[in-house]
């Protein structure tokens, strides 16, 4: 595993707002707390890459346009994660997130 170069400081009121109603079993699993950060923080990275691929907008005057979004099962070191992959229209999109 990577080291990271640096640790991002979360407010402990932000932590308690995410683990309230969490199942103390669960948190850590791709079914739990875990899981839905892991998926909105690949959706966000997806989206940006996209955005990047696309010139910044759907409808750059590439005129490559955004073609759905199928979900995909994907691995990851804790389990099985299912993902919204986003698409162009011309099929040359291929994140580097999701490999």
């Amino acid at each position: 595993m990577a080291k990271r170069a640096t640790k991002i400081p979360i407010d402990p009121a932000i932590l308690d707002q995410l683990l309230a109603g969490q199942e103390p079993a669960s948190v850590l699993t791709t079914q739990g707390l875990i899981g839905d950060l892991t998926r909105v923080l690949a959706k966000r990275s997806l989206q940006a890459e996209i955005g990047v691929h696309l010139g910044g907008e759907a409808g750059h005057p590439s005129g490559i346009r955004r073609n759905g979004s199928p979900e995909k099962t994907v691995l990851s070191d804790d389990g099985a994660l299912t993902l919204s992959i986003l698409h162009d229209r011309n099929g040359r999109f291929d994140p580097a997130l999701i490999a």
